[in-house]
Formats: C-alpha cells, structure tokens, sequence
C-alpha cells in the first residue's frame, strides 16, 4: 500500500498530465474526439485537473498531520475550493454546473502577474540576437474564465496552481 505521500504524488501527476492535455488542446485547437468541440474538450479536462488537485489534498488529509496544512491551503485559494454553489471552480465543476471558459483569446494580464511559461512539446528556438517579439496576434488565443480585462489564462492560473500544490506536499513530505 502507498503513503499519503506517494498516492497524493500520483494525484500531481494526475493533474499534470491534465494540464498538459489542456495546453496541447489550446495551442493546437485540434479535439482529441470526434463531435466535440475543443472548448467541450478544454472544460472536461479543466474538470478532471481540479478533481485531481482536490484528490491531492485529500491523499494527504488521510495522516492527521496534514489536515490543518491541506485545509489552510484550501482557505487560500477560494477560488479553486470554495464550497457553494458561487464556490471555487472545482465545486462548480462537480456539484453545480460545467465550468467552460467564458473568452477565447487574448486578454492583457495585469501588470503585476505577466506570466511568461514555455509549454507545449515543441523546442524553444532562441530568437535572433538583440531582438525580442513578443507577437500576442496569433490566429488562436488562450481561454479565459470571464471577459474582464487583465487576467491570465485558465492553463496559467492551472499551472501556478499546480506548482503551489508541489510545494504543500514537498512540505509535508
């Protein structure tokens, strides 16, 4: 039988692997079945990655020594746990509704969370020297929980989050 720890490892990985699936679908806006529109796709998925981070917690809940440390984090981030049916959205996902990304394209994040994160399986190619582009004018954008302004992307909030969730368990391990 595996410890809490190693069974709330799996859970990150879990995650992981959703978020990668979530990424491949934003940036290649390709679905991976038949008769479903990527969007679909992207809000099972967003479901599935919060449904893992959630299972995370409760792996290590099982040791009565992280209760306080797993039910702290869950105070933290509201908007991923919050319970209700105006909760966080992985209560929304399981208990209320589907949680679909609300915009598709591109919002300007605010000033003081620009997140710059390298993902998908292509190779970063270095750009020529004494140059930067930063061209947000793609044909495809990112998802978006709303239509405000200043916001970063549902993979990067997912992403950061993630990394945070890494963090609780290094922590406890």
């Amino acid at each position: 039988m595996l410890s809490v720890i190693e069974n709330s490892e799996e859970k990150l990985d879990e995650a992981r692997f959703f978020l990668d699936l979530m990424d491949r679908l934003e940036i290649k806006r390709v679905p991976y079945t038949k008769n479903r529109l990527v969007e679909v796709e992207f809000s099972y998925l967003l479901s599935a990655f919060l449904n893992a981070c959630y299972s995370c917690g409760e792996q290590l809940r099982r040791d009565a020594r992280y209760k306080e440390a797993i039910l702290g984090f869950r105070r933290r981030y509201p908007e991923f746990y919050q319970h209700g049916q105006d909760g966080g959205w992985r209560t929304k996902s399981v208990h209320f509704y589907p949680v679909k990304p609300k915009h598709d394209g591109y919002i300007p994040p605010p000033l003081d969370n620009i997140i710059l994160r390298q993902r998908g399986d292509e190779s970063y190619v270095l750009p020529d020297p004494g140059s930067v582009n930063f061209d947000f004018s793609a044909k495809e954008g990112h998802f978006y929980f709303s239509n405000e302004p200043y916001q970063n992307s549902i993979c990067d909030l997912c992403a950061i989050h993630l990394h945070r969730l890494r963090e609780l368990v290094d922590q406890c391990a």
